[in-house]
């Protein structure tokens, strides 16, 4: 191929399954992906910490994006060849700081009903999500987002929105948790990793993009094809979205792995 092919891939409900956090169903996507040398790109709400663990998983050593596109980590020495077994990352902090977040949102918590990860510690981010203990410690340590539980009506929200507003920060839904950060998303910085890519690739940079909630949206918009993963949580409408996104026919794993090969295999006959 001329080209290189980049994927950017959300993990809870897409690459992961919604409840069990599997990804055996994308075994052989993967493989496929592992065997033409393809950059595939975590771009998820999750920490880190929590990546890179299933970096070393997946032996996935490529470029990731945590906390909705406000870090990203690119393994140490993977430019100019774009390769590397190096599990170092040197990240780089794009959001508002984590504490900056926290202040805010103590001071909210007199008019607003909600509890953030930060008010749940590690217990009450297992209960929430069903994680182990030492993935829901991975969870906690973030640095520029702060997931939050609603618990106040719709009406609340709005005027909660237009509170954190104030403060340069905004509120995206993800699929278990709203999302609390600075104006900052996954498609931007997605932009910023493919122009990485074009400085040292003299090809054409082709991206895909999967996933499955709304603060997917904008990223598979502005990915050159985009894979939308059923919601069994949060369904949505097809007009949410552009009429060229992909409309996987499986949730989760198995659907990110048939959609995804056919398009792949599609690229390389």
């Amino acid at each position: 191929m001329d080209s290189l092919i980049t994927i950017f891939t959300d993990l809870d409900g897409t690459f992961l399954d919604h409840k069990t956090y599997s990804f055996k169903a994308a075994l052989p996507c993967l493989a496929f992906i592992h065997e033409n040398n393809i950059p595939l790109i975590f771009t998820s709400s999750k920490t880190a910490p929590e990546i890179e663990q299933l970096c070393k998983k997946t032996s996935n050593f490529h470029p990731f994006i945590s906390e909705n596109g406000g870090l990203i980590s690119i393994p140490d020495n993977y430019f100019p060849a774009h390769k590397s077994r190096n599990a170092k990352y040197i990240k780089s902090l794009i959001g508002i700081r984590r504490t900056e977040i926290s202040s805010v949102l103590n001071k909210l918590k007199m008019d607003f009903r909600f509890t953030s990860f930060q008010d749940m510690g590690v217990e009450g981010i297992i209960n929430a999500t069903g994680l182990a203990k030492s993935d829901a410690e991975f969870a906690s340590q973030r640095q520029c987002t702060e997931p939050i539980q609603w618990q106040d009506t719709e009406q609340a929200l709005k005027d909660f929105m237009l509170q954190i507003e104030k403060h340069s920060l905004q509120c995206v839904r993800g699929g278990r948790f709203l999302h609390i950060m600075g104006h900052h998303d996954k498609a931007s910085t997605m932009t910023l990793l493919v122009n990485e890519y074009k400085k040292y690739c003299d090809a054409d940079i082709i991206s895909i993009a999967l996933g499955d909630s709304p603060n997917d949206f904008k990223m598979l918009n502005s990915a050159d094809h985009g894979i939308y993963i059923p919601n069994p949580v949060a369904p949505i409408s097809k007009n949410k979205i552009h009429e060229n996104i992909i409309y996987a026919q499986s949730e989760g794993p198995e659907g990110w792995n048939d959609s995804l090969l056919r398009l792949l295999e599609d690229y390389f006959k």
